[in-house]
């Protein structure tokens, strides 16, 4: 009698083998002002991304930033930031758009110096990615 992998077992292992998130590992590389917050898919392709958020680590409820795929998701490679005031439009996409949440009724949001802030990035599945950040003064 010949036994058969059942289809959850290969969902396992190709899982095991290429990862079960859709929103690979977050870099960080620190460009003049700029922090650019990367997350490609092997390296060097866009990612597909359905929200965005920044908050302060030591308040974690206070939301700086909330940015979420107008429709299902966008397609990016990085977010850049800078101390003060940064564009809400500092998003690349290559493919569809976004809406800010928060802040409301601006086109803008500011990030300090010396504060440490975590970005989460949410991908098509629902799973996310956070990475601790300062900006330097």
């Amino acid at each position: 009698m010949r036994k058969s992998l059942p289809l959850a077992s290969i969902g396992v292992l190709l899982c095991g083998i290429w990862g079960c998130s859709s929103v690979p590992q977050l870099t960080q590389e620190q460009k003049g002002p700029d922090l650019y917050i990367h997350f490609e898919t092997l390296g060097e392709y866009p990612t597909t991304v359905r929200s965005f958020q920044i908050t302060e680590l030591n308040q974690p409820r206070l939301i700086v930033l909330q940015m979420k795929a107008s429709k299902d998701t966008i397609q990016t490679h990085n977010f850049r930031l800078h101390t003060g005031t940064n564009q809400i439009g500092l998003v690349d996409q290559e493919g569809g758009s976004y809406q800010a949440i928060v802040p409301t009724g601006t086109t803008d949001f500011t990030l300090y110096a010396n504060t440490s802030y975590v970005a989460k990035i949410c991908g098509s599945y629902g799973i996310c990615r956070k990475t601790v950040f300062l900006l330097p003064s």
